[in-house]
């Protein structure tokens, strides 16, 4: 692989950011938010500008060495051609180079795409339960939520998508959901003593199902996340507040769930950090 130096004047480089303006715009602005963020200032930096560059010379770099042509900057799939391009030999000697800013451009651009991916996830939790709910009362087939026989101790691959609402998503299984629950002994992972109401379906206390690890980014993983160690239970008002609060109140959330969990995902060969889990909740 040729990781060659390239500047932001480059032909190659100019005709990439053309071809994904709105991309690279949108991207600049998260950096920018993140670059503020993370440095507790109120005025730019000017890292937003230097990582939208080398994002771009890393999508140059990627299309002559590869053949491949970028079809979807901000998708989780383009992420992870890039970040096996990164393995490839030369990279870390070019990294270095380059003042180790190409490894914090997909940094940042993994940070990215994952959060164009989540914002999403509470609909979708929100429709598993209430379809998790209706099959329990009437048995009705729902496509987002599926009944599998499957044990979920088996470390298993990560299932195809099926397009609902004009998106691809993950189906989740409602076998994973129940045996969740039961783990939880049908109470609020945060405080049991979290109340609702004896949900019409089962006789048992209405929780909702909430995977830690959103479903949004599956496409990281080449085992499933949807299984019942990754499946959170809470009451709707916390399962509300891990989506909506401000960070600080989703931190304490997050923090409490990933740790009795952490070891879990190891048994599953899922290589998770808690500082890449905070990325999933906009927690930066």
């Amino acid at each position: 692989m040729v990781f060659r130096k390239l500047f932001a004047k480059d032909l190659k480089v100019i005709e990439m950011k053309n071809r994904f303006t709105t991309f690279f715009d949108e991207f600049y602005y998260f950096a920018d938010y993140l670059s503020e963020k993370g440095g507790k200032v109120k005025k730019s930096t000017g890292k937003a500008a230097s990582y939208r560059n080398y994002l771009a010379f890393f999508f140059v770099l990627f299309e002559e060495n590869t053949n491949l042509k970028i079809t979807d900057p901000a998708s989780l799939a383009t992420y992870q051609l890039l970040d096996n391009f990164r393995q490839s030999k030369g990279f870390t000697e070019y990294n270095k180079d380059e003042h180790h800013y190409p490894s914090a451009s997909l940094k940042c651009y993994l940070a990215f795409v994952s959060d164009k991916a989540v914002k999403n996830e509470i609909f979708y939790d929100v429709k598993m339960n209430e379809e998790s709910e209706q099959q329990f009362i009437n048995e009705t087939p729902a496509e987002y939520v599926v009944k599998t026989d499957y044990s979920s101790d088996d470390i298993r691959k990560k299932s195809k998508k099926i397009l609902l609402n004009g998106r691809l998503v993950y189906q989740r299984s409602l076998a994973e959901v129940i045996k969740a629950k039961e783990q939880a002994g049908w109470r609020c992972e945060i405080n049991p003593k979290h109340e609702t109401f004896i949900a019409e379906s089962n006789d048992k206390p209405y929780v909702e199902a909430h995977h830690l690890i959103p479903m949004a980014v599956q496409d990281l993983f080449d085992n499933t996340i949807d299984f019942a160690g990754n499946i959170s239970c809470l009451c709707p008002t916390c399962h509300r507040k891990i989506h909506l609060a401000k960070s600080p109140g989703k931190y304490e959330l997050v923090k409490q769930l990933y740790s009795t969990r952490k070891n879990k995902y190891e048994d599953y060969n899922l290589q998770i950090d808690f500082k890449q889990l905070l990325n999933y909740y906009r927690i930066y």
